[in-house]
């Protein structure tokens, strides 16, 4: 659940607290041994990246609270459910049922906590802190221990939170509370990273298997504060660099020593410049004011290695303040550009020669014309098609005979899945759980996911994959994203999170319409005719299909290129039956009938998934070729001719998300000359529904 975060106006009070100094010295044992025994008041935070890495500190952490007459609460977020960690708890503190059901052990979900009504109040989860204290305290208990992760936290509201953080980080320092807060580290940027430890006393962080304390730099001087800023970003693999007021580096990680060459011991103490080359020397200076008056500032700066070879990068520099809130020296990370453009440029270069040979040998004039009608018309015969585009009959069944022998396009029929029952729909993109495609393959993971009559559509390079799921309820989606998740675990990497778009709230359109691309592909002077999408009213019953309806419709899904008589033959069904048949589930939107291109064949280089916080309007960048929009959120698949072409709409986006104050979208890219496997099946999902016997 996604909840608005909202602030009060109120000031928290803490005059509950029990402000007993010689009790708040006694020292507690923390149950974590990097940490050790701990005071009460203590406030520290924990970066994790796995599953794992949560139960490694708050399992033995919550065992000691309990074994010390504690009250603890545990509140929990994605990637640990209430019940999973109730089962961890069980396995490491024996008899730890009686805790529970004695009181002094709770764990709920963040959703009956920070989002209690739907919202986030600062005022109401501070005073409801504090209410525990004195229930705890009242019942005979030492006092409280509590975690809470903050998985559910969405970024736009990243800085009320950190407010929070602040006030819980001044409210119990006089109160007997030990809290552990929880951060994704693969969620957090360099300057959420720096916020969530200027809000703690001490940080864990694991590097290199290890468990590190990283102490706040609030109590340390300004040089020490920049440093300790910076070697938490070590984990980071773009090159960070802080320096102080005067442009001297005084951190320089592993990212640096890689992306310049320079080892921290040949950078530290020299000024910022000596990483510019020698034309722009004082391009940093001159950045100076702009970044002390915005607060951060993100720029394209060139750079020189230690052996004299320039390059391109992203920089993004923000200033750092103490705790008085006086500037103290800037910290800027910067991404290496050089391997996306030379990228660029062979791609650029293929494309032209893909571009030469396309006109000189694969398509003529005619042939391009009848490719995009094909793909724009689908459902036209081909005299149709012939009075559609101006082309004779005979050259439009010669044109269409040769494309389809070839390959250049496959024919697929898509259900309606919401007019068959269907109520969800779930998208799941990311990295795979094992780099080689190999031992990938020796565990079954491509397969078992592929096999799966839920996933409808499924494509995947040796490190990335995309699916979508298709599911009559939320149970048989769970049961596979289950199976993920078990796979994600075994590595000690986080699962993707799965997007969830329930058919009744949400918009389909375009679903692979290749033919806007292939007339801006092929150059044609065509002017567009708008499409509709008709989807059931809302309260409509839907009537039910006929054995006989699902028959055929299962057969038309699975084998879309035969012709009535072919499918009347493997039914067993009349052919008078099976055209009128197809006839009415094409009219009642039970079925559409797509032509999808081969985009190897025509020297596309890149599909992109595309999640948005917003619904991409298509009247500033090029339509989607499938885009499904929910709500809040909106989910496109676009195809580019280069990466250039991906670059100037990612800018776009990037305006129409300042334009809206939105998070910026998030891209997952799949070089299609690097797609290993790819799956497109709607029949199999068919005949589940349908419980259907058939033997073809």
């Amino acid at each position: 659940m996604k909840g608005k975060i909202t602030k009060d106006k109120g000031n928290a009070t803490t005059t509950e607290c029990r402000k007993v100094e010689e009790v708040l010295r006694e020292t507690r044992k923390s149950g974590i041994n990097i940490i050790g025994n701990v005071l009460w008041g203590t406030h520290l935070c924990q970066f994790y990246r796995t599953k794992k890495d949560l139960i490694d500190i708050l399992v033995p952490y919550f065992k000691a609270g309990l074994e010390n007459n504690e009250f603890c609460m545990w509140v929990t977020s994605d990637p640990i459910s209430e019940e999973e960690a109730k089962e961890v708890m069980k396995k490491a503190v024996p008899n730890f049922n009686k805790y529970l059901k004695g009181g002094q052990m709770k764990i709920i979900p963040h959703t009956k906590w920070y989002l209690k009504g739907g919202s986030f109040n600062l005022l109401r989860v501070l005073n409801a802190w504090t209410n525990k204290l004195n229930q705890a305290l009242a019942k005979g208990y030492d006092g409280i221990r509590i975690t809470g992760n903050t998985a559910w936290l969405e970024k736009r509201d990243w800085r009320n939170f950190t407010d929070y953080e602040e006030e819980v980080n001044k409210a119990i320092g006089k109160c007997r509370m030990i809290v552990i807060c929880t951060y994704c580290l693969d969620k957090c940027g360099a300057s959420e990273i720096i916020d969530v430890v200027d809000n703690h006393q001490f940080a864990l962080i694991r590097r290199e298997g290890k468990w590190e304390v990283i102490k706040s730099g609030k109590s340390e001087k300004a040089e020490e504060q920049i440093h300790y800023q910076a070697s938490l970003l070590k984990n980071v693999n773009d090159s960070i660099i802080s320096v102080d007021m005067n442009g001297t580096i005084v951190y320089w990680n592993k990212g640096s020593e890689k992306m310049f060459g320079q080892k921290a011991e040949e950078a530290l103490g020299k000024h910022i410049s000596f990483i510019y080359p020698q034309k722009f020397k004082d391009l940093a200076s001159k950045k100076i004011k702009e970044i002390l008056q915005k607060g951060t500032l993100s720029y394209e700066a060139p750079g020189i290695r230690k052996d004299g070879t320039l390059f391109l990068r992203n920089v993004s520099v923000s200033v750092l303040k103490d705790d008085k809130g006086q500037s103290i020296g800037f910290i800027g990370i910067s991404t290496d550009l050089s391997q996306i453009k030379k990228l660029e440029k062979a791609k650029k270069v293929l494309t032209e020669k893909v571009a030469k040979l396309t006109k000189k040998i694969p398509l003529t004039q005619n042939e391009r014309l009848v490719f995009y009608g094909l793909v724009k018309y689908p459902l036209l015969n081909d005299l149709q098609l012939s009075e559609k585009i101006g082309v004779k009959r005979s050259t439009v069944t010669a044109i269409k005979n040769k494309l389809k022998k070839q390959g250049f396009y496959s024919t697929y029929i898509v259900p309606n899945f919401e007019l068959l029952g269907c109520e969800l729909m779930c998208i799941l993109a990311g990295k795979t759980p094992v780099e080689k495609n190999e031992e990938r393959r020796k565990l079954g993971i491509i397969e078992k996911v592929m096999n799966s009559p839920e996933v409808v559509f499924d494509i995947g390079t040796d490190n990335d994959f995309l699916s979508l799921i298709i599911s009559k309820n939320f149970v048989e989606v769970k049961k596979l994203l289950d199976f993920v998740s078990a796979i994600y675990d075994k590595h000690n990497m986080n699962a993707p999170n799965p997007l969830y778009f329930p058919f009744a709230t949400t918009k389909v359109m375009n679903f692979l319409n290749f033919s806007t691309l292939l007339k801006d592909l092929f150059d044609l002077d065509i002017k567009e005719e708008s499409e509709k999408h008709t989807k059931p009213a809302k309260g409509k019953l839907i009537r039910m299909l006929t054995v006989n309806e699902k028959i055929i419709l299962y057969a038309l899904v699975k084998y879309p290129d035969l012709n009535d008589t072919e499918i009347a033959r493997i039914t067993k069904i009349s052919r008078q039956t099976v055209s009128q048949t197809k006839k009415s589930l094409l009219k009642e939107n039970f079925l559409n009938v797509t032509n999808i291109p081969d985009m190897k064949r025509l020297g596309l280089e890149l599909l992109v998934l595309c999640h948005s916080k917003f619904n991409i309007d298509s009247e500033y960048i090029n339509p989607p070729l499938w885009m499904v929009a929910g709500e809040r959120e909106s989910l496109s698949i676009f195809i580019f001719k280069n990466y250039t072409e991906y670059r100037t709409m990612h800018n776009k986006l990037n305006e129409i998300k300042e334009k809206l104050s939105m998070p910026e979208s998030v891209m997952s890219l799949f070089p299609i000359e690097q797609i290993k496997f790819q799956k497109m099946d709607f029949a199999s999902i068919i005949k589940k529904i349908f419980d259907l016997k058939t033997s073809f």
